[in-house]
């Protein structure tokens, strides 16, 4: 639910925060780069309908995305949304994106959002980027609320919010106008000590 395009930034409660680099052995999130860019513009060539559930007015253009992508990172509190790539630990192909944005660091809250390419979906790699960014919102940056939101029509969504311990929080009527139509969201959130614990390793 946001402009791909637009910018994410130092914590009020920890100076100092940097770009994340994470991984769980399998998954890593890092910052976006070159290298990305035909990966990123592709999936949405294969996926006609991710263009609508991101809520993006216009698909992504290359040379915007170059541009975007070697933008400097900016700390909070000036920080309010970024995006980062999310790629495979050993051979760092590109998988999709998790968000950040929407940030409010008066409130410490903030959104987070994301995608996987096609052929990457339903194998755990949502749920593995999602997890690292949210312990780095929490335990990092000192965020202390995070919400999705989402249409109603992205049907995966409620079940990442529940793997999480998040709590549904009702329906936003028409909050947005997105391509000439007005379209309910869907909340939910998570308050920092409401995480649910990671699954044990099979």
């Amino acid at each position: 639910m946001r402009d791909p395009t637009a910018r994410v930034h130092k914590s009020p409660t920890i100076p100092g925060v940097a770009p994340p680099e994470l991984n769980d052995g399998r998954v890593q999130v890092r910052a976006l780069g070159a290298r990305d860019v035909e990966a990123y513009l592709a999936a949405f060539d294969e996926d006609a309908d991710l263009l609508n559930l991101l809520g993006y007015e216009d698909a992504p253009k290359y040379q915007k995305l170059r541009r975007w992508f070697a933008e400097e990172w900016v700390e909070p509190p000036e920080l309010r949304q970024w995006e980062f790539a999310v790629a495979d630990r050993e051979t760092d192909a590109f998988l999709g994106t998790i968000m950040i944005h929407s940030c409010d660091w008066k409130n410490l809250r903030a959104e987070m959002g994301g995608w996987t390419v096609p052929n990457a979906r339903d194998q755990g790699v949502g749920s593995a980027a999602f997890r690292l960014m949210l312990d780095w919102a929490f335990d990092r940056v000192g965020l202390e609320r995070i919400e999705i939101t989402a249409l109603p029509e992205n049907v995966s969504i409620p079940h990442l919010a529940g793997k999480f311990g998040f709590t549904y929080e009702g329906t936003l009527r028409k909050r947005n106008l997105e391509r000439g139509r007005r379209v309910d969201l869907l909340i939910w959130g998570l308050l920092k000590g409401e995480r649910a614990p990671a699954a044990p390793p099979r």
